[in-house]
């Protein structure tokens, strides 16, 4: 089945290729995602998106030298061709393989042309900065940011022109990014901390959906079937069973 979907949309290229732009004519396209993929056999599905997406260390050398390219049209498309970048990262000083991922990220941004600095609003040094040794053998330097009016700079290094996030905002956008000069992509408002992957289902279904009309396929084929369900508290357990009651 998937070969056969395979087929339908090389033999649509025009028309796929034609609604993907006039979806991004009316919505801004995103700096960079990720998406969890399931593969079924007789079907295949995305099962979740981020918009500040880890893992950039897992690409290899050709795919990194392909994103600095679109990232440096992305920039200069969209962000007014910026010359330098604050990387704005979580605080992970044990998750060592996200820290691996900064530095992968910070290197397509370099190799696309502009000069970054990593950092965070939370580091515990006292000197403004910190440094990691990675299982890679890479170093990292992670700078605390501050706030001079309305622009962030690493503190003591840079005013960047332009901010991007690496960080999910799941426990809020803090007060030190509210009112910024600078732009920041992606906007913290669209960090886990407001986001439901309820709403998310609901959008992905109706634009695969559309792509599934211009290719004749059932849209099933491109979405799992999923119900919300508000019911349960996971902090103390409540109506777990519930829950199991309504996925059987």
């Amino acid at each position: 089945m998937l070969r056969r979907i395979e087929q339908v949309i090389a033999d649509h290229e025009p028309q796929v290729n034609a609604w993907f732009d006039a979806v991004w004519r009316g919505h801004p396209v995103p700096f960079y995602t990720s998406n969890d993929i399931r593969n079924a056999g007789f079907k295949i599905a995305v099962i979740d998106s981020n918009l500040f997406p880890a893992g950039f260390n897992n690409l290899c050398d050709t795919v990194r030298e392909s994103a600095a390219i679109v990232t440096r049209d992305y920039l200069r498309c969209y962000c007014g061709q910026p010359r330098s970048v604050l990387l704005l990262t979580e605080l992970q000083t044990r998750n060592l393989f996200y820290l691996e991922n900064v530095v992968a990220l910070k290197g397509i941004l370099e190799n696309s042309g502009v000069s970054v600095l990593a950092g965070t609003w939370n580091l515990p040094d006292e000197r403004g900065y910190i440094d990691f040794t990675l299982p890679s053998g890479q170093l990292l330097r992670l700078h605390q940011i501050c706030r001079q009016q309305n622009r962030l700079l690493a503190c003591g290094q840079m005013v960047p022109d332009l901010i991007i996030s690496n960080n999910d905002f799941s426990s809020g956008v803090p007060p030190v990014l509210d009112d910024l000069a600078q732009a920041i992509i992606p906007s913290p408002l669209l960090g886990w901390h407001q986001r439901l992957k309820s709403d998310h289902f609901h959008f992905y279904k109706s634009s695969v959906t559309e792509l599934a009309q211009i290719l004749d396929l059932d849209p099933w084929l491109f979405y799992p079937i999923t119900y919300l369900y508000q019911q349960v508290d996971f902090q103390t357990g409540d109506n777990i069973e519930g829950l199991a009651s309504q996925v059987d």
